[in-house]
């Protein structure tokens, strides 16, 4: 037979709840500002205003710009070393398989 559920008693709050309607208003203003401070801005902030992470500390002397236009080559010659080698590999395995292509 399954055991009978028994009534879960309601907890009592731990602190008095403010009866005075200026200090719920207070309360509830703590409890949104610290909300706010806590969530993700939904606003749109320009990437220039951004704060990067980056994977170590850059000397000062280096300007955002220089950081931002060495991101932009990397990924250029990393996309450009991935399309080579692409090309490369279909190009070699075409002419590797010549014969047989053919015969089809």
């Amino acid at each position: 037979m399954a055991p009978k559920n028994k009534a879960a008693k309601p907890q009592q709050a731990t602190a008095p709840l403010p009866a005075d309607p200026a200090t719920i208003k207070r309360a509830v203003e703590e409890v949104e500002e610290e909300v706010l401070e806590t969530a993700p801005s939904t606003k749109a902030v320009p990437q220039s205003k951004q704060k990067q992470r980056l994977a170590y500390p850059v000397p000062d002397y280096i300007s955002p710009a220089t950081i931002n236009n060495t991101q932009s080559l990397l990924r250029f010659v990393i996309l450009g070393l991935i399309s080579a080698a692409a090309i490369g590999s279909r190009l070699f395995a075409v002419i590797r398989f010549e014969s047989v292509i053919h015969e089809l």
